[in-house]
């Protein structure tokens, strides 16, 4: 409900307590920042993995996936920061960012050109996407041919990250050119747990290198699987 609201309700033990919308409670957290925490953007988008219930895990170029620790107590205002980081980000959810919005954050030219590439080889559009899984959170641009997702391209900071999966069928003639790829995508495949029958790799890219060259090959056995 896009509605500041606020009403008493009967709570099952017959005890009675306030409840809000979404919007009265993201409006007095907003309030709250102005006059409290005074964070910026940045400062809030990140609350989502620093405070109140963390992320199950978290992905980084250096250390991949990662496992994040459960607490046990949690503070009040942790808990509001946390509500209002992921309020802000439902927000951005109704504002899709254009690929040229996306490739301004990346400020990197290989972005753009990985993009059109998959885009003129297999004739498909890019669909970007709102990922709220706590591992890729954020907006992603999806490239889909006859049903099937080739990749998915997460946003860096001048580098980006290229999500395949690969499954049953495209494991023996992936694990076939694996000898003639480069030493970083044969340790990142064999690296990466396989998990009913699939492996999701991803893999990091900046540059038009021998890497780059390889996720083409990945994507193309991907399509023809």
């Amino acid at each position: 409900i896009d509605q500041n609201i606020m009403f008493d309700y009967v709570l099952p033990n017959y005890a009675e307590s306030p409840l809000a919308t979404n919007a009265l409670l993201f409006a007095e957290l907003k309030r709250y920042n102005t006059f409290a925490w005074n964070a910026d953007r940045d400062t809030i988008i990140s609350w989502s993995t620093t405070e109140g219930y963390p992320a199950d895990a978290m992905y980084s170029r250096e250390n991949g996936y990662e496992e994040m620790e459960l607490r046990e107590i949690y503070e009040t205002e942790s808990l509001a920061k946390f509500a209002f980081s992921i309020l802000c980000q439902a927000k951005d959810k109704n504002n899709c960012p254009a690929i040229e919005t996306i490739s301004e954050y990346v400020r990197n030219p290989v972005f753009m050109q990985f993009c059109s590439e998959i885009r003129n080889t297999y004739q498909c559009n890019e669909k970007i996407e709102y990922s709220s899984c706590s591992w890729e959170k954020g907006w992603n641009v999806k490239f889909k041919k006859a049903g099937k997702t080739l990749c998915t391209v997460y946003p860096r900071e001048c580098y980006f990250t290229v999500m395949i999966v690969i499954g049953t069928k495209e494991k023996a003639p992936v694990e076939a050119i694996l000898p003639e790829c480069t030493m970083e995508l044969s340790d990142l495949y064999h690296q990466t747990k396989e998990g009913n029958g699939q492996r999701w790799l991803m893999i990091d890219l900046e540059d038009k290198d021998n890497l780059y060259q390889d996720v083409l090959r990945l994507i193309q056995i991907r399509r023809n699987s």
